[in-house]
């Protein structure tokens, strides 16, 4: 799939799905809710795949971002946690190279990257509120 395809993708199924978005600069973003917690993910389109950032809302020291990052990574069977100016990001992606299971390949894509981020939101607000 070209890169407009798999933005075009992205943006039904958050059009679908009620979810209210910003296309800007390369990125679709937009934000979950869940059980008292939001976030911004962001998606990056590009030719046979959408790579999804999702980014806590609050500021993790360096130090403590990094070890958790690395502790939590290593539970992780796909994706990956990191650090940027602060910020704990969940970087996963989406490999759509078929367009027959595209949409639901992407669909669990952002499922994961919401579920990852739950997950490990204890961990790392703990980390944030020790500052």
């Amino acid at each position: 799939m070209e890169q407009r395809e798999t933005q075009g993708l992205l943006l039904s199924l958050l059009e679908d799905s009620g979810v209210p978005f910003q296309n800007e600069q390369g990125l679709v973003r937009f934000r979950f809710r869940q059980q008292g917690m939001v976030w911004e993910t962001a998606c990056r389109c590009q030719k046979d795949q959408v790579v999804a950032y999702g980014r806590y809302p609050f500021p993790v020291e360096k130090g403590k971002a990094l070890g958790l990052c690395n502790q939590f990574n290593q539970q992780l069977a796909q994706g990956s946690f990191f650090e940027q100016q602060g910020q704990v990001v969940y970087r996963n992606r989406a490999d759509l190279q078929d367009p027959y299971d595209a949409r639901q390949r992407l669909a669990g894509c952002l499922e994961q990257n919401a579920g990852v981020i739950v997950r490990y939101w204890g961990g790392f607000s703990q980390a944030a509120q020790q500052q």
